[in-house]
């Protein structure tokens, strides 16, 4: 036989060669936890091939000695056939010592059971609702992802522990993910007809145990309510809002999955329990999901015409009000301006931007949706009141939604030619046509502008227009025309439909960008030094220096900073100046001084027309990036306490093991500034990150990887919880 640990056997021994000779001839050591085990847990059994004995352990019942299990029946044809070992537990004292197990993180605990219990079948099953996707078929297995409702997943095998059926899906570098296919043999989604031989997996009628659960909702009903006092109704609906659709016909029923507007559900039957009409949808499996389709009579939504004959289109009410309420809002009209005072016109408007949709002609009614841009609104009348012109839209069961169409004459959209004789509705005292700055003291210009921070981009050139978007920085933006008002120069961007947004371009002649070179010939618009007058402010920070400090005590120095996380620039050397932008990690940033202020080093970034941006480059001496070879003499500037490495706990650099590898996060997983858990977080790495890595320690439950960076510098993360893999070891 071959004996050795696991990982060192996958890293440094060809197994198959080996093992073509002698089968089932491997000897192999992984440990779940190195503290004291009493039996094997069979979710940690190594993911190997022509495995005969696994050493589960060094410390069997506390007493620092090998425990083993026999996977094969074994014996020993040179000794007396009495003396064949074919018991499945043992313990051996033979000198084995406990020093050979494997210490290193490359222990893997992705749970696979390769060879136990395992029954082959490749198939497909799509998920009937948010199920996690884990790293062992076990509820106590890490996460690797929650796959939502109607996820497909292929998978190659199954197994029945308990009262829970696992599927088994491959993945990448031969590892597997395991999900629930069934709890006590009734299925959490569909098995798609065409898999293998059997479709659906044995199940379990009389589970041994019944004590995992899993965290995803069991897709049941639990409402008693299922199958007595329903009306049957074959019918659609569809939701005029968002409503919940959950497991039984009740408010405190777990919610499968929250419907988004306009949602088209069939249903087959209707029950009036208090003030809720709810319906039940039929699922797979003979599952049924419940949705509230009337709440004190008022439909959430619209019932489709022609629903089975002789049966009333829209499930009676009950009046009796009960204290529970839903989530979601009834859609009723709680203005009483809906029938006064409106002028009937039949239009269609397009959002220009993103506008509530209300259940009353007023800014303090419900909102109903946020129509994003572009939504097309069939309207049937307007109403102007004060600075605002409301449109009326026609919604299912004599109901009305109310949006904005104009502010003070200024449409906040298009409305579509072709529309109704009177195609704008008339407003209160200002003209119907577009905002005055639009055709009027501009001058033209074709250029293009890229941001030097967050720009408000607005639907006229003021301040007090509504907001189209904030434009991210570096942004590029065509523009057709510029024009200056006061201390602002507004670029105007042509959009969809003959509408154009407006933003600042300059203020006070001070560029708040670049203007790319190849615009035309006045390729920056031209400012006024005098504004007439200074009293509207943008809600954009203005890239000034607000900081006194920006010329006095700064040791001049031109470089390079990289950023090692997440950095704020901001106007002045102070943590209490305005932010202009958070920089990215590897963010590359040329400055031209320094200046060391109590615990910080500031690093000064010049930007355009004499501007500044300032960013913290050491704290108490400790670099927040990289200071890049090459740049000025002194490439690191001068502090007041020593640079030595960010020491955040004391086993940062004691006990560990010297290995280097690479390691791909399975999920978020946090890099610290030391190998703890109160440790300062550099940043949280997302999912399929590649961490390189050149030592790993030991500390109570948690296996840290340690990060080499910059300046010597180091950056520690999670790989393993209590001997289980928080992603992959390449």
């Amino acid at each position: 036989m071959l004996y050795s640990s696991e990982w060192l056997l996958k890293a440094k021994v060809d197994t198959n060669k080996v093992t073509q000779k002698y089968p089932n001839s491997l000897w192999v050591a992984s440990y779940k936890t190195m503290g004291r085990q009493d039996q094997p847990d069979y979710n940690y059994f190594p993911s190997m091939n022509n495995v005969a004995i696994w050493q589960y352990t060094q410390n069997w019942r506390g007493q620092n000695v090998d425990g083993n299990v026999n996977v094969l029946p074994l014996s020993n044809k040179s000794n007396n056939a009495s003396q064949a070992n074919t018991n499945t537990l043992n313990v051996h004292t033979n000198g084995q010592s406990s020093s050979q197990a494997p210490s290193n993180p490359f222990v893997n605990t992705s749970n696979k059971a390769v060879n136990t219990n395992w029954v082959k079948q490749e198939g497909t099953f799509t998920t009937g609702g948010a199920i996690n996707l884990r790293t062992g078929a076990s509820t106590n297995s890490s996460v690797i992802a929650q796959l939502p409702a109607n996820s497909e997943v292929k998978y190659d095998a199954y197994s029945t522990r308990g009262n829970y059926t696992w599927l088994r899906q491959p993945r990448a570098n031969n590892q597997y993910g395991y999900l629930v296919g069934r709890d006590n043999g009734r299925a959490w989604g569909t098995f798609k007809v065409g898999s293998a031989t059997s479709n659906k997996p044995v199940t379990n009628n009389k589970p041994a145990q019944n004590t995992n659960k899993p965290s995803q909702p069991v897709h049941t009903n639990t409402s008693n309510n299922v199958n007595s006092n329903w009306t049957k109704q074959n019918g659609v609906f569809i939701t005029g809002g968002a409503i919940n659709l959950r497991t039984g016909a009740s408010t405190n029923s777990k919610v499968i999955a929250l419907l988004p507007t306009n949602t088209e559900i069939k249903y087959d039957a209707y029950r009036t329990e208090g003030q809720y009409t709810w319906l039940r949808q039929p699922r797979a499996n003979n599952q049924y999901g419940y949705l509230v389709g009337r709440a004190n009579g008022q439909d959430w939504g619209t019932f489709k015409v022609a629903p089975v004959t002789n049966h009333v289109t829209k499930p009676t009410t009950n009046t009796v009000k009960p204290a529970n309420k839903p989530s979601q809002p009834v859609h009723v009209n709680t203005n009483n301006n809906v029938n006064n005072n409106w002028t009937k016109q039949n239009g269609v408007f397009i959002t220009g931007g993103a506008i509530n949709l209300r259940t009353g002609a007023s800014t303090n009614s419900k909102v109903i949706a946020l129509l994003p841009t572009n939504t097309e609104i069939k309207y049937d009348a307007y109403r102007t009141e004060g600075q605002y012109t409301w449109l009326r839209q026609p919604r299912a069961n004599g109901q009305y939604g109310y949006l904005v169409g104009r502010d003070n004459g200024r449409a906040w959209g298009t409305f579509k030619a072709g529309s109704a004789v009177a195609t704008k509705p008339a407003t209160n005292n200002k003209p119907a046509q577009k905002p005055a700055t639009n055709n009027s003291d501009w001058t033209k210009q074709n250029g293009v502008f890229i941001t030097g921070g967050a720009i408000n981009l607005r639907t006229g050139a003021s301040t007090n227009s509504k907001v189209i978007a904030l434009l991210p920085t570096n942004t590029e933006i065509k523009y057709d025309a510029y024009r200056t008002t006061g201390q602002y120069t507004w670029l105007r961007q042509p959009r969809a439909n003959g509408q154009y947004g407006y933003l600042v371009g300059r203020n006070n002649g001070n560029a708040w960008g670049t203007f790319k070179a190849g615009s035309a010939a006045a390729s920056k618009p031209a400012t006024n030094n005098k504004p007439a007058q200074n009293t509207n402010k943008p809600s954009q920070p203005v890239h000034t220096n607000t900081s006194n400090n920006v010329n006095s005590n700064w040791t001049k120095q031109n470089g390079v900073f990289i950023t090692g996380g997440a950095i704020n620039l901001r106007t002045g050397a102070s943590t209490n100046s305005k932010v202009i932008a958070l920089l990215p990690t590897n963010t590359e940033i040329k400055y031209d001084a320094y200046r060391t202020t109590g615990q910080y080093t500031w690093l000064r970034q010049p930007r355009a027309n004499g501007q500044y941006g300032y960013l913290v480059g050491r704290n108490d001496g400790n670099a927040w990036g990289t200071f890049k070879a090459g740049s000025a003499k002194a490439t690191t500037p001068v502090v007041r306490q020593n640079t030595q490495k960010v020491v955040a706990t004391t086993n940062n650099n004691a006990t560990w093991t010297k290995q280097n590898g690479t390691f791909i996060t399975g999920g978020a997983i946090n890099l610290r500034t030391g190998a703890s858990t109160k440790s300062p977080i550099i940043e949280t790495l997302p999912i399929n990150t590649v961490i390189k890595y050149d030592a790993y320690y030991r500390a109570g439950k948690y296996v840290w990887l340690r990060q080499p960076r910059a300046n010597g510098q180091y950056g520690y993360l999670v790989g393993r919880l209590n001997n289980q893999a928080w992603g992959t070891y390449r």
